[in-house]
């Protein structure tokens, strides 16, 4: 037996060093406390999902887990009912819904610079979509070990580093229930050189939406609202309150609405109010506003037709932008424990 046993251990280190692990990636880890054990969970997007869907913005990938909220993207931004978004073309992720500047973004296991003025979080649409092999989402609260800026999650993009060839790609998308046109065109090359020990990689791509769409454009939206019966009578079968489609404001209207004057003035004899209820119409001719049933300040059944969808449906559901973004990463083995990288984006 005393023979028998270094030979069982020398057959198990022989066999563990004819196992070679090719690459090993950590996009979620932890802190060991004694006493204490906790699965981090990861979910892994891999190149043939990123590949099978095809999205235009990697984001939209991304934004269709369970476990992302809502946050800016390239068609529109956080502040959609302001006249300047400000965060609209950026393409960020929020894990849990706790805000962008709690999700960590990371490109191939390292930090990238914010490139949001509004408050953090990092723009996707500025690192190379086309060369990311697999995206590793850490669902889990992860700031023990990476930072505050980590409180929702993290966001990993692996970079295929070994890519080689040539591949391109043009994608032209439109919406079935908007006017709204997408195009993207993206490119990687990629070679080794000096016998393997070097590797060179380049990638661009360009992406464009030139229009603006705005919510009464979309073919779903009615300008539905809550508002009061007035068939409602107590302990009668009417309820207090009913959805009404075209729900509209009696205080303003696109071009301008009269809701009050003054009496008299120089030289005048008009009488307070009496131009009340005149509204502008796009052209400037002056019309009278129909009021159709009021309920507080909307109005529905009648409602002039330029307030029957309300002020809402200039509210945007996307915006024109377009950006382009080139990499390049090169890598050279000066000895077998020590590489040179270079990346620029």
């Amino acid at each position: 037996m005393a023979a028998a046993i270094p030979a069982s251990a020398q057959e198990s280190a022989s066999s563990i060093e004819s196992v070679q692990v090719e690459e090993v990636v950590v996009s979620g880890s932890r802190i060991s406390l004694p006493g204490f054990d906790a699965p981090t969970p990861v979910v892994a997007l891999g190149l043939d999902k990123i590949e099978r869907d095809a999205k235009i913005d990697i984001g939209d990938l991304i934004r269709e887990l369970p476990a992302t909220g809502p946050s800016p993207s390239l068609n529109n931004g956080a502040n959609s009912t302001n006249v300047s978004q400000g965060d609209a073309g950026l393409d960020m992720v929020s894990l849990r819904n706790l805000g962008i500047a709690r999700t960590l973004v990371l490109f191939d296991g390292q930090r990238v610079v914010s490139s949001n003025l509004l408050g953090g979080g990092v723009d996707l649409a500025t690192l190379p979509a086309t060369l990311v092999k697999r995206v590793d989402v850490v669902t889990g609260g992860a700031s023990a070990a990476w930072g505050s800026d980590a409180v929702a999650g993290v966001v990993n993009l692996i970079l295929d580093k070994q890519f080689e060839g040539f591949k391109a790609n043009l994608t032209l998308g439109e919406g079935t229930q908007i006017a709204h046109k997408k195009l993207a065109l993206e490119g990687a090359w990629g070679t080794p050189f000096d016998g393997g020990r070097g590797h060179l990689i380049l990638s661009g791509n360009y992406t464009t939406s030139p229009d603006a769409v705005f919510l009464g454009q979309a073919k779903w939206w009615k300008g539905t609202s809550l508002v009061q019966n007035p068939a409602y009578t107590i302990g009668g079968t009417q309820p207090l309150f009913v959805h009404r489609d075209h729900v509209g404001s009696i205080q303003v209207t696109q071009g301008g609405l009269i809701n009050a004057n003054s009496a008299g003035g120089a030289g005048s004899s008009l009488a307070a109010n009496a131009l009340r209820g005149l509204q502008f119409t796009a052209n400037g001719a002056v019309t009278q506003f129909n009021t159709g049933t009021v309920y507080g300040v909307s109005c529905y059944n009648g409602c002039s037709n330029d307030e029957r969808t309300g002020a809402l449906r200039y509210s945007l559901l996307a915006v024109p932008y377009s950006h382009g973004t080139v990499f390049g990463y090169g890598s050279y083995q000066i000895t077998p424990d020590l590489t040179a990288s270079l990346q620029l984006n």
